[in-house]
């Protein structure tokens, strides 16, 4: 991917974008698409998504760097490390030392989606919500579900009915 590139990427890109050695598993439902993939080499990538993606890592383990802005953080990146990364955020991606089978999911949620979940449940437009960019968090809640998710991807099954509910710092309503 050439980091000049401003489009965003759709998750029908994502695959795309990494050194994938395999594609494990895609799924799509009405409301959002799930990417389980294995990286295999180190990569250093510029990427705006162009919905909400929460990224979970599955197996094996890298040191994963972000930078957003003049901002950068890099930590350790084991199971269960997430990342809520907001539609159109632009960051710098590298991942060194990969070591293990390692295996990652991207779940896709549209904006649309959001919205609609955000003005039925919370009562609120969705412009008035921003969604907090969170580097290796751990939520056991949330990984629970994308865990859930990603098997259900594997074996072509429905989801659950419902939205995983974020970290509380990963949203704000202005």
């Amino acid at each position: 991917m050439n980091p000049t590139v401003s489009q965003p990427i759709s998750a029908a890109q994502y695959p795309q974008t990494l050194p994938i050695r395999s594609k494990v598993s895609a799924a799509a439902w009405d409301s959002f698409t799930v990417h389980v993939v294995d990286v295999q080499a180190d990569f250093s990538e510029t990427m705006t998504f162009s919905d909400l993606v929460l990224n979970l890592r599955i197996s094996g383990t890298c040191h994963l760097r972000r930078e957003v802005g003049s901002v950068s953080v890099a930590r350790r990146s084991v199971p269960g490390s997430m990342n809520v990364i907001p539609a159109h955020l632009t960051a710098r991606w590298e991942a060194r030392a990969i070591s293990g089978n390692a295996r990652t999911m991207a779940m896709f949620v549209p904006e649309a989606f959001l919205a609609r979940v955000i003005a039925e449940n919370w009562g609120v437009e969705s412009r008035k919500v921003e969604i907090i960019p969170q580097f290796l968090i751990h939520d056991l809640a949330i990984e629970g579900v994308l865990s859930r998710l990603a098997l259900e991807a594997r074996h072509d099954s429905p989801p659950a009915n419902s939205m995983p509910r974020a970290h509380a710092n990963s949203w704000r309503i202005t």
